[in-house]
């Protein structure tokens, strides 16, 4: 046995009669007191080159645990070290020995089956496997005091993982003509209806089975944003022809004169003209040549127009349609 070495703790330099001075303690492991089942401060002597000294218990496992030693090489790391040479696959292969020999070949179970005490070919060996028939499940289920059909047997060994799978208010979808009252007897169903949509409800199910909506609306006119049209446009430009007036304005004019004299007697240097349609007192009357009817020329310009204004109502109210693109199924939710 070897010594372990250790530092003096400070137990041991207060209840020592003698001055270590800092020296370290040489203890044979075989002269180490056990300290199993002693509580960790309790006082121990111990022996060490003829003087008796005290110690804890906790001291010394302290002591015989021993320091941590350095990490030592991997298991790959000392085979590369024995001279081998490869990889951690080699190294991993390497570790696999040859093959060993096939072992005899052991009895079989007809073998067995006669080293037992039966006699007979491997046929009867066989048919000695078969048991006598039994009962059917249903007859085991009749057996156990139930009663029924057997289509209440069934319903009875399906009907508690239809009931978890299936629980009442579920709904479920069909994509071909099927009934669940007629799946799963004992349990009732009712369809949720033709050409509707599903949607989803309040949390609290307050509004569950409702319904509501339509797959087309009619636009009103409080709909639509509230607006007009306006427009304006522009005629094409033309260029006319001279334009004659109708002929018309055939007439004639009369005049009459009449002479003033002055205050000495003498005419008047001037006569003065005045219409009139006959002769009166110191007048004369006078008629000019009748005019014929006569025509005028009008020329007018190239030229447009410009039109603006609103236009009238248009529309004419249908439906619109607001069915987006779905696929049907059948629909069923349970209630029993």
């Amino acid at each position: 046995m070897g010594n372990l070495k250790s530092l003096k703790t400070a137990q041991q330099l207060k209840s020592s009669p003698n001055n270590w001075g800092g020296e370290e303690l040489f203890l044979p492991l075989s002269k180490l007191p056990k300290t199993e089942g002693l509580k960790r401060d309790a006082l121990i002597p111990v022996v060490n080159g003829g003087i008796t000294e005290v110690t804890t218990a906790d001291d010394i496992s302290k002591m015989a645990k021993g320091e941590k030693g350095e990490k030592g090489d991997s298991a790959f790391q000392v085979w590369l070290e024995d001279g081998n040479t490869g990889t951690l696959s080699d190294y991993l292969f390497s570790l696999k020995g040859l093959p060993g020999k096939d072992g005899d070949d052991g009895l079989s179970v007809y073998d067995i089956w006669l080293l037992v005490g039966n006699t007979g070919t491997e046929a009867d060996f066989l048919a000695s496997l078969k048991g006598a028939k039994g009962d059917n499940a249903y007859q085991v289920w009749l057996a156990a005091g139930n009663v029924g059909t057997e289509q209440d047997f069934l319903f009875a060994i399906a009907g508690s993982s239809v009931n978890v799978l299936y629980p009442v208010g579920i709904v479920t979808w069909f994509a071909l003509c099927k009934d669940p009252n007629k799946l799963f007897p004992g349990t009732e169903w009712q369809c949720l209806g033709e050409n509707l949509t599903v949607r989803l409800g309040k949390a609290d199910g307050s509004d569950v089975m409702t319904t509501g909506g339509s797959d087309s609306i009619t636009l009103t006119e409080d709909n639509i944003p509230k607006h007009g049209h306006k427009f304006k446009a522009k005629t094409n430009e033309v260029e006319f022809e001279d334009v004659d007036t109708e002929a018309g304005g055939e007439h004639d004019h009369s005049y009459e004169t009449q002479r003033y004299r002055g205050g000495d007697g003498n005419s008047s240097v001037t006569d003065r003209f005045y219409w009139s349609s006959g002769i009166s007192s110191g007048k004369k009357t006078f008629r000019v040549e009748a005019v014929d009817g006569h025509v005028h020329k009008l020329k007018i310009p190239k030229h447009g127009h410009e039109i603006s204004g609103e236009t009238e109502a248009a529309g004419g109210s249908s439906k619109v349609n607001i069915v987006n693109s779905y696929i049907k199924l059948i629909g069923w939710f349970r209630i029993k």
